[in-house]
């Protein structure tokens, strides 16, 4: 038997799901970006797969990729990363992407600057909570908000797993999704959004 911790940074709120399958997918979708990580458990051993691709798309309204993405050893943020993956055994993987809200300045640098300091926060043995994303959160303010860079955003949503354990954190409605051995969707991220609540349904 294994868990989910699930932390949704929004409301503060801890849920804790258990599943009796040995294979724990998370996948995160976007318009422009897909990012897989799998989990196999084999003899008290585990294993992850993660794979990964970035796709910026035509849009001339916004030439630069604003999305950015971790895979666990390197940051992109390349308008286009063909599909690729790599195998670790290492006890404890951590994903994230963050996608730079449009509509405001400097999308880009703001989920550049999110996921640089989330790697950096972790590097340094920090916790996965939502500690840490106020952190971030922190350092995102103290490198953007003044001058042209001001009101710069982006959401975040973040993976860590460790041994049968991932705990999920995310902002905005980038989502994280377990995927069932059924192959069903089941979302384990909340969105928080004003502008369009049916995304939450």
């Amino acid at each position: 038997m294994g868990c989910m911790i699930i932390e949704t940074v929004f409301h503060g709120i801890i849920i804790s799901l258990r599943h009796i399958t040995m294979r724990i997918r998370v996948t995160w979708v976007q318009s422009d970006l897909f990012q897989l990580a799998k989990v196999v458990r084999e003899k008290h051993k585990v294993s992850y797969t993660v794979g990964f691709t970035q796709h910026h798309g035509k849009n001339k309204q916004f030439p630069k990729q604003q999305d950015c993405l971790w895979n666990g050893q390197e940051i992109f943020q390349k308008n286009d990363v063909p599909p690729s993956g790599y195998v670790t055994r290492r006890p404890l993987l951590s994903v994230a992407v963050a996608d730079g809200v449009g509509m405001s300045p400097f999308s880009e640098k703001a989920s550049r600057a999110v996921l640089t300091s989330l790697v950096t926060e972790l590097g340094k043995g920090a916790d996965f909570d939502r500690h840490v994303l106020r952190r971030v959160h922190g350092h995102l303010c103290d490198v953007l908000a003044k001058g042209k860079t001001f009101g710069s955003a982006t959401t975040l949503a973040a993976v860590q797993c460790l041994a049968k354990c991932c705990t999920v954190l995310n902002v905005g409605d980038s989502r994280v999704y377990q995927i069932s051995e059924s192959s069903q969707w089941i979302q384990l991220s909340h969105d928080h959004t004003l502008i369009n609540p049916p995304l939450t349904k």
